[in-house]
C-alpha cells in the first residue's frame, strides 16, 4: 500500500501545478491497481488521519482519482508514504515528525521535490522551504522533476548536510498527459490567421506576464495581423492582477479565465495557435508539456527548466528578460507560418510521456529503493 500525504490539495480551492501533479500521479497508482490511503494532517491530534469523504470528493475534481479509489484504512507495515505535497509552514507536521512517524509505523517515506523556487522567490516561506529541503535528506527515496531541480537539492545538501544524507536521490520528469485526455495532434491554421496565443499560470511576478504584456502591446501597434491572447490563471498577486485589468481596459486583445477547470482549459487550447510560457524561474514546467500533449507548440522562457522541456522538439526558446525578444519570436511565427508548421511537425514525431509511464517508472524506483 501507498500513503498519499494530500492535506492541502484535498482542501484547495486551486488546481496549481502540485496539485495536478498528485492528483494525476493518484490517478495513475490507483489505475494500475495500487491501494492507496489519503492522509491528511490533523492540528488538533497531531496525527495524520485518513481523508474523509468531503475531502475524497475534492480529491477527484480536476480529473482526479475517484473518492471509491481510495482505501479506508492506515497503511500497515512496510508501506510507503508519498509526499507529493510541500511539507512546509505551520500548517503541516514538520519533518523530523514525519521521519519519526514512518519508523514507528515501519512505514518508507518518498518525496516529489519541485523546485527550490521559494528560496529566492517565496519572501517568508524561504525559511520554510530550507527546513522542508533539510528535511528531504533524510527520506528514503527522493524524486526531482527535471534536471534542474535536482542540481538544486543537491547543491542545498552539500551546503547545509554535512555527512547525514539519507535519501537516494533521481531524477523522476513528470508526465506530459493532462490526466484523462487523449493526446492531440497539431491542426493547420490559414497562413494570414490571426495568431491566438494562449498563457497558463498562476498570476504572479515570477510567471513573468510583464513581458508577455509588453510584448502583446507591440504586436498589436506594429503588426497589421491582429493577435490576440487568452491568460488562464489564479489571481495569486494582487500587483499582477491589476497589471492584466489595466492591460484590458486599454484595450489589449486579452482575455483571462481564472476559474478553469479541466474542460475549460482544454477548450482554451483546443481554441489557441500557440501557448507561450515566458516564465523567469521554473523547477519543471508542466504546462509546457500539457501544451505538447495537446498539440499547441510553446514559446518558452530560457530558464534552465524550461530549456530541458523544450529539448525534444516543438518549441521556441527565447530570452525572457526582456519583451522584446519574445515579440519578435511572436511576430515571425505569425509571419512567417512555415515555422509554425516545423513546430507542428517536431510535436507531432515527439515521444511524450503519460501519467501511467511516470507512475510505473515511480514504482520501479520504489521497488529498487533499498531499506
Amino acid at each position: 500500500m501507498i500513503g498519499i500525504y494530500c492535506h492541502h490539495t484535498s482542501r484547495f480551492s486551486r488546481n496549481t501545478g502540485i496539485q495536478r501533479c498528485l492528483r494525476a500521479t493518484a490517478r495513475a497508482l490507483a489505475e494500475q491497481g495500487v491501494h492507496l490511503a489519503p492522509l491528511v494532517w490533523s492540528p488538533q491530534a497531531k496525527a495524520l488521519a485518513l481523508a474523509d469523504l468531503q475531502a475524497r470528493q475534492h480529491l477527484a475534481a480536476w480529473s482526479g482519482p475517484p473518492q471509491e479509489a481510495w482505501c479506508h484504512r492506515m497503511p500497515p507495515a512496510g508501506s510507503w508514504l508519498l509526499v507529493v505535497e510541500l511539507i512546509s509552514g505551520p500548517h503541516h507536521p514538520t519533518q523530523p515528525w514525519l521521519r519519526r512517524l514512518a519508523d514507528r509505523q515501519g512505514w518508507r517515506l518518498a518525496a516529489v521535490f519541485h523546485d527550490a523556487i521559494p528560496l529566492a522567490w517565496g519572501g517568508h516561506a524561504a525559511q520554510h522551504h530550507r527546513a522542508y529541503m533539510r528535511g528531504l535528506g533524510d527520506y528514503d527515496l527522493v524524486l526531482a522533476t527535471s534536471a534542474t531541480s535536482r542540481a538544486a537539492l543537491e547543491s542545498f545538501w552539500q551546503q547545509h548536510l554535512h555527512g547525514s544524507l539519507r535519501a537516494q536521490l533521481h531524477t523522476l520528469p513528470l508526465a506530459a498527459e493532462m490526466a484523462g485526455t487523449p493526446r492531440q495532434r497539431p491542426e493547420s491554421r490559414p497562413p494570414s490567421a490571426p495568431l491566438k496565443l494562449l498563457s497558463v499560470g498562476s498570476l504572479e511576478p515570477r510567471k513573468n506576464h510583464r513581458r508577455l504584456l509588453q510584448a502583446l502591446a507591440w504586436l498589436e501597434a506594429h503588426d497589421a495581423l491582429r493577435t490576440s491572447l487568452q491568460l488562464v490563471g489564479w489571481p495569486n498577486d494582487p500587483r499582477v492582477v491589476a497589471m492584466v485589468q489595466r492591460a484590458q481596459q486599454r484595450g489589449l486583445p486579452l482575455a483571462w479565465d481564472s476559474e478553469a477547470d479541466d474542460e475549460a482549459l482544454l477548450r482554451h487550447y483546443q481554441a489557441c495557435d500557440l501557448s507561450v510560457y515566458p516564465s523567469l524561474e521554473e523547477g519543471f514546467g508542466l504546462p509546457v508539456l500539457e501544451s505538447l500533449w495537446l498539440g499547441k507548440p510553446c514559446v518558452v522562457g530560457h530558464a534552465p527548466a524550461l530549456q530541458e522541456q523544450a529539448q525534444g522538439g516543438g518549441c521556441v526558446v527565447v530570452n525572457t528578460n526582456s519583451w522584446q525578444p519574445l515579440a519578435e519570436a511572436l511576430h515571425s511565427l505569425q509571419r512567417q507560418p512555415l515555422q509554425l508548421q516545423r513546430l507542428q511537425a517536431q510535436l507531432a514525431d515527439r515521444q511524450l510521456r503519460s501519467w501511467a509511464h511516470y507512475a510505473h517508472a515511480l514504482l520501479q524506483r520504489m521497488e529498487a529503493t533499498q531499506p
